[in-house]
Order: structure tokens, then C-alpha cells, then sequence
């Protein structure tokens, strides 16, 4: 399991697990001693990708790509 970053707030990295678990990508949230939550990869073989990724929702974690999975994602767990 590896740390890829961080997200500035709890909200933001719940948002951004349901993203990587809508892809297929175990992951697990964590807070950081600083107040931003760390983003930890299960699986080596999918840093590369998650980390791309968390790189293209840092940038913009408002456009539909990401709030439309997110909204998804958490519907399906609730079923």
C-alpha cells in the first residue's frame, strides 16, 4: 500500500475515493497531522494510474467527469 498524496479536506478525499473505487481502485482515506487527508493505493500495479488521476482532480474536482462517478459511486454502495 502506498500514499500517492494528499487532499485538503475530508470531503474532498471522500469524493475522490468513490472516483477510484468507481475505476476499480482500492484505496483507503486517512487525516494527516496537517489537517489533509492522505490518499493510500492498495494495489502497486495502480499507483500510476490513481495518481494520474488524483493529479486531474486536483486541477479540477468540479467537472462532471469526477462529480457524476462520485454521485454514483456513493449511490451504489448505499444499494
Amino acid at each position: 500500500m502506498r500514499v500517492i498524496g494528499n487532499l485538503p479536506n475530508e470531503a474532498s478525499a471522500r469524493q475522490f475515493c468513490d472516483i477510484l473505487w468507481s475505476g476499480m481502485i482500492q484505496n483507503e482515506i486517512e487525516a494527516g497531522g496537517d489537517g489533509t487527508w492522505m490518499v493510500w493505493i492498495v494495489e502497486e500495479d495502480k499507483v500510476k494510474a490513481a495518481t494520474e488521476q488524483l493529479q486531474r482532480f486536483r486541477e479540477h474536482p468540479e467537472h462532471p467527469e469526477f462529480t457524476t462517478v462520485a454521485r454514483k459511486a456513493r449511490e451504489g454502495r448505499r444499494q
